[in-house]
C-alpha cells in the first residue's frame, strides 16, 4: 500500500510482529466470547453487550490521553467521516452475532462467522488496493476448510442465526480493512477510542430500549468482556499497521482452535479426528500463505 503524501503515522511493517498482535487478539477475543456464551442463558440483550463491550475501553483510553496528554483526541468531521460507519457496522455486526450465539448451533454460527477472511481479501482489493494472488485465494481456502472441519456445521442451518452470522462476518471484514487503511492517520489507542466512543454513543439508545438490570455475576461478566475486546481491538489496529490485510485475516483462524481448547476445559467436550484434521488445515494454509507474503516482500 503507497504511503499517502498527508500521512501523519507511518509504521515500518513486520510480519512476526503483526501475527504476534493478530494471535493475541484472536486469544482475548475467544475469551470474551466464551463469556459472552455464558451470558446467552441470562438477562442482558445483544446489544446491551455490545454497549458495554465498547463503554470499558472508552473510559480507559480517556483517562490515557487525560494522564499523557492532558485532553483528549479531538472530535472533527473528519473524525466522524472515518470513524461514524464503522462504529455503526461495528454496533450492528456484534449485535448480530451474539445473537446468532444465543439463539443458533453453535458450531454453524462459528463456520459462517469464520467467512470473514474471505470477505477481507475481496474488499482489500478496492479498500486497499492490494493484489489478491492464487497463492493467498489457496491459503484462504485451505484455512477456511480447517475451520469448517473443526466446526462441523450440521448442514441444516436456522435462516435467522446463519443470516445474523453472515453480516457479521461481513462487517467485521470491512473495519479490519478499513484499520488498515487508517493507520496512517492514527495512532493505535486512537483507532480504538473513536471506534469505541462511536459505538458507545450508536448501541446507547437500543441498548436502553432493550435494558434488563444485570446481576452481580453479570456485571462482572460485562466489565471483563470490556477489557478484553478493548485489549483485543488494539492488538487488531496493532496488527494490521504491519502488514498485509490478507495476510493478518488468514491468522484470524486460529481462534477456531483456541475455542476447541475452551471446549474441551469447560466444556468437557474431547478433541476429536476431525479437531487434529482442522489443526492441520489451518496451520498448512497459514504457513503457505506466510511464506508466500516473506517471498513476495523479499522479491519486491
Amino acid at each position: 500500500m503507497t504511503i499517502p503524501k498527508d500521512a501523519k503515522h507511518v509504521t515500518s511493517e513486520s510480519i512476526p510482529f503483526a501475527i504476534s498482535y493478530m494471535l493475541f487478539a484472536m486469544f482475548l477475543f475467544t475469551t470474551a466470547n466464551t463469556i459472552v456464551k455464558y451470558l446467552g442463558g441470562l438477562n442482558p440483550a445483544p446489544v446491551q453487550i455490545v454497549f458495554f463491550r465498547n463503554l470499558i475501553p472508552l473510559v480507559g483510553l480517556t483517562i490515557y490521553f487525560y494522564i499523557k496528554h492532558k485532553k483528549i483526541p479531538p472530535l472533527d468531521k473528519q473524525v466522524i467521516k472515518n470513524f461514524g460507519l464503522r462504529s455503526l457496522f461495528s454496533t450492528f455486526g456484534l449485535s448480530c452475532l451474539f445473537d446468532a450465539y444465543m439463539h443458533g448451533n453453535l458450531s454453524d454460527v462459528t463456520a459462517i462467522s469464520f467467512a470473514s477472511p474471505l470477505f477481507i481479501s475481496v474488499l482489500a482489493i478496492p479498500l486497499l488496493h492490494e493484489t489478491l494472488t492464487w497463492q493467498r485465494i489457496v491459503g484462504l481456502c485451505i484455512g477456511f476448510g480447517g475451520v469448517l472441519v473443526i466446526t462441523t456445521p450440521s448442514g441444516n442451518v436456522d435462516l435467522w442465526p446463519g443470516v445474523c452470522a453472515l453480516l457479521y462476518a461481513s462487517s467485521a471484514a470491512y473495519l479490519m480493512v478499513t484499520d488498515r487503511r487508517l493507520r496512517h492517520y492514527y495512532s493505535g489507542v486512537e483507532i480504538v477510542y473513536y471506534f469505541s466512543l462511536g459505538c458507545v454513543l450508536i448501541s446507547a439508545i437500543p441498548m436502553f430500549l432493550w435494558w434488563s438490570w444485570p446481576s452481580k455475576i453479570e456485571w462482572i461478566a460485562l466489565g471483563i468482556i470490556g477489557l478484553l475486546g478493548g485489549f483485543a481491538q488494539l492488538c487488531i489496529a496493532l496488527a494490521y499497521r504491519r502488514a498485509r490485510a490478507t495476510l493478518v485475516a488468514q491468522t484470524a483462524y486460529v481462534s477456531v482452535v483456541i475455542a476447541a481448547i475452551y471446549n474441551y476445559f469447560l466444556f468437557d467436550t474431547s478433541p476429536t479426528v476431525r479437531l487434529g484434521i482442522g489443526v492441520v488445515m489451518i496451520g498448512i494454509g497459514g504457513v503457505y500463505v506466510v511464506l508466500h507474503e516473506q517471498k513476495h516482500k523479499v522479491a519486491g
